[in-house]
């Protein structure tokens, strides 16, 4: 007995010994934030400093030598998440992660974005591929650090990456050009919606374009005038919606050379702030939602298989052979063909099918063109001196398209709808095209001064919350798939508050989580609900709550699952299997649908009655009441918001390891909706968790023109991507609470131990 307790104290012994080794093996992955580095393409001193929370300012004797330092201040932070994005945008994921990344290898091949971004850099002028060529370097010089022990997940992995190149940077763009543009994807299931009910019945579906964007992106953004503000200067908000992850896919940091300076928001691994100032100008974008990508259904030609239709006769298509390597399996043959509209996605992509035999479908997108000059726009954006050079520097912006604000010290401050917007010759991008047609093609772009544009005056404010930003005398299509109007509502309500803004009023505004669908729909709906013991006391609460989308209150808990009750109840029954697909809040569709339309509500399974939207409303309820209570218990006062609508950051392939996933991974409750300021998007679908925030504002910035040093900002979860590093997870908790930081934390010398010198080899 005494020498089985012996050996299992060795083998305890061993085992502690084996994870605390293992864990200063990991450590050694986190990278040197102070002391020197001798680094080869280095021109002069520069240096990367950091705050406590990792907010990184460089300081550099020349531009070339600031965007090397940024290079490797961004490999420091975050190399794990730019390599593999970088692999996604090669379709190259599968060699680091197995069969688990041959669907999206498959389809990032037949996209051939990476080659379309190596096809782009010898068109760089020479200064913006300068940029490029350095912060290249300074991420090559972490790879190649003898010294730096690869990020976790690559240790996990056995992965070792090759040198970056200026071609990972600029696919980088296009890859969010793809996230940008869903419209695509709408497109298709509109075409199978076709299949179940008449074009009028889908048209109806999206009235007015007021249902959710079909984009992974939103964006609030806004300007206020110089004449209402304290400091007597602009004030520009801006805090764009993109998925929530970790490591986030911001990365905060300020550069400083001679001539130069830049602060804001990057995306790690591409060199330019996407977000931010310059010391004399300041700029935010929310997404358009401009449709620039088309299904273009080709006809094979009968006779000749390589061959498609077109007006001019049989084409052939272009095709090219591709191999995707496997990492643990067998190389993957891959033939792409490409039409004259596109590569045909229908091959590689399940969710977009031909509707007939001897079809095929091809995708025609903006952003798959070439001669895309949106990297040089940023180059001169950054260099702009006044709102009038920044302007000129948006003509050469290519996408995906954004409605860019942008506002200057002198006090000048206006918003560009930028980007290449497609004009259609025949067609308006609903439905997917006949591509053997003379029609539905593309001639050129919306002219720039034509694109909507405004110039704001000293007492204006312009505002943009994804919303329609033409009248209906536009004469061009930019699309028909704006965002419904309730966040822009709320926040001009907001914004027309007596009394001068400052910064800490916006960051305020930027907060506000008051529902103004809940304002709406409430009203319309509670009359027409039947009473009873299961319905009342939801009701009381609903009928006295003022729409706030608090995570510590139960109403905004039973109002959503009532609104996601209703979508299925009143839908369901048309859409079919294709419902799931569609399911969403929808809260424009349920306003149009109660106030104009309501034979939707008419259950089509049904044909010995036909429901009301009252009779639809009341068993949508009761099933929410039944659902929520399932889960959260019996006594509704009780429930609360956050208990479902949290967040949660873990990283990928470390989140899923058992213990490593929850000791890396952190999850809080946080207040606001799908259509409120201060957004949190819901995958409604999902059954184990409809009410997890899933998307909202990963960046936040305040920039007061009158100083643009006192301007604040934040990002969700972290600058770094280390698991190991005190700022992988240190801001989840100031960004759900809406703190603010400056950048950088201090003036003048940096603090002692937090600085990184490079110099010249």
């Amino acid at each position: 007995m005494r020498l089985i307790r012996r050996a299992l104290a060795l083998l305890l012994a061993a085992a502690v010994c084996l994870v605390a080794g293992g864990f200063l093996y990991l450590w050694t992955s986190l990278p040197p934030t102070s002391g020197e580095i001798r680094a080869a393409g280095l021109g002069a001193r520069a240096q990367i400093a950091r705050d406590a929370h990792g907010l990184v300012r460089i300081t550099a004797a020349n531009v070339p030598d600031a965007y090397f330092a940024l290079g490797l201040a961004h490999a420091q932070d975050r190399f794990a998440q730019m390599e593999l994005q970088r692999r996604v945008a090669q379709g190259r994921l599968a060699e680091v992660i197995g069969a688990d990344g041959v669907e999206t290898d498959r389809l990032m091949r037949t996209l051939g974005i990476h080659r379309l971004a190596q096809d782009i850099v010898p068109t760089l002028d020479a200064k913006t591929r300068i940029i490029f060529d350095s912060y290249a370097a300074g991420i090559n010089t972490y790879i190649n650090s003898a010294s730096q022990m690869p990020p976790p997940e690559f240790v996990l992995l056995r992965h070792r990456p090759e040198p970056w190149t200026a071609a990972d940077s600029v696919a980088w763009g296009k890859l969010m050009a793809l996230q940008l543009s869903g419209n695509y994807r709408a497109e298709a299931l509109r075409a199978r919606l076709r299949t179940r009910l008449t074009q009028d019945r889908v048209d109806a579906l999206w009235p007015d374009a007021g249902g959710p964007s079909t984009t992974e992106g939103a964006s609030n953004a806004w300007i206020v005038g110089g004449a209402r503000t304290i400091g007597g200067k602009p004030i520009l908000a801006n805090d764009p919606h993109l998925g929530l992850r970790l490591p986030g896919i911001w990365h905060l940091s300020r550069i400083e050379a001679p001539g130069f300076t830049v602060a804001g928001g990057a995306f790690p691994g591409t060199p330019f702030h996407v977000l931010g100032h310059n010391g004399r100008v300041a700029w935010g974008m929310t997404t358009t939602n401009a449709d620039v990508s088309d299904l273009v259904l080709e006809r094979v030609t009968s006779d000749r298989p390589d061959h498609y239709d077109s007006p001019d006769g049989p084409l052939p298509f272009a095709v090219r052979e591709e191999t995707i390597r496997v990492r643990g399996g067998r190389p993957i043959p891959l033939r792409v063909r490409t039409t004259r509209h596109g590569p045909v996605i229908s091959d590689v992509s399940s969710a977009i099918t031909a509707p007939a035999d001897g079809q095929v479908v091809a995708l025609q997108a903006t952003w798959l063109l070439p001669g895309d000059r949106t990297a040089q726009s940023f180059h001169a954006m950054m260099r702009a001196g006044t709102a009038a050079a920044f302007r000129e520097a948006l003509q050469l912006f290519g996408g995906p398209p954004q409605n860019i604000h942008f506002a200057d010290r002198e006090g000048e401050f206006g918003m560009v709808t930028a980007g290449n917007i497609p004009i259609r010759d025949g067609g308006d991008g609903w439905m997917p095209a006949e591509g053997w047609t003379a029609r539905n093609r593309w001639p050129a772009f919306i002219p720039f001064d034509r694109l909507p544009q405004r110039a704001g005056k000293p007492y204006e404010v312009i505002a943009n919350a994804n919303n329609r930003v033409v009248g209906a005398d536009y004469p061009f299509l930019i699309t028909r798939e704006w965002d419904a109007p309730y966040r822009i509502q709320r926040l001009a309500d907001r914004l027309a508050e007596p009394g001068r803004h400052r910064v800490d009023t916006s960051a305020a505004i930027m907060a506000d989580s008051v529902s103004m669908s809940a304002r709406a729909l409430i009203p319309l709906l509670a009359p027409t609900v039947q009473r009873n013991a299961r319905t009342g006391a939801a009701l009381d609460r609903l009928v006295a709550w003022d729409g706030t989308m608090d995570r510590l209150r139960p109403e905004p808990l039973i109002f959503t699952a009532w609104m996601r009750e209703l979508v299925r109840t009143i839908l369901a029954d048309e859409l079919g299997d294709l419902f799931e697909e569609f399911w969403d809040l929808r809260p424009g569709l349920i306003q149009h649908i109660l106030t104009a339309d309501p034979s939707w509500c008419d259950d089509q399974v049904t044909h010995d009655r036909v429901e009301t939207c009252g009779d639809q409303a009341t068993a949508a309820l009761e099933r929410a009441i039944d659902f929520l209570s399932a889960r959260h218990g019996a006594d509704l006062s009780r429930w609360q918001w956050g208990a479902a609508h949290t967040v949660r950051f873990s990283p990928p392939y470390l989140g899923d390891v058992p213990l490593l996933g929850r000791l890396f991974s952190a999850e809080v409750a946080t207040d606001g909706g799908s259509d409120t300021i201060n957004r949190g998007n819901m995958r409604i679908n999902q059954e184990a968790t409809p009410f997890r925030n899933v998307h909202g504002a990963g960046f936040r910035a305040v920039f007061d023109l009158s100083d643009l040093d006192r301007s604040w900002f934040m990002i969700a979860a972290g600058q770094s991507g280390n698991p190991l590093s005190r700022n992988f997870l240190d801001l989840v908790v100031p960004w759900r609470d809406f703190d603010w930081l400056p950048l950088p934390a201090w003036a003048g010398t940096p603090p002692e131990g937090r600085t990184l010198r490079l110099v010249p080899q």
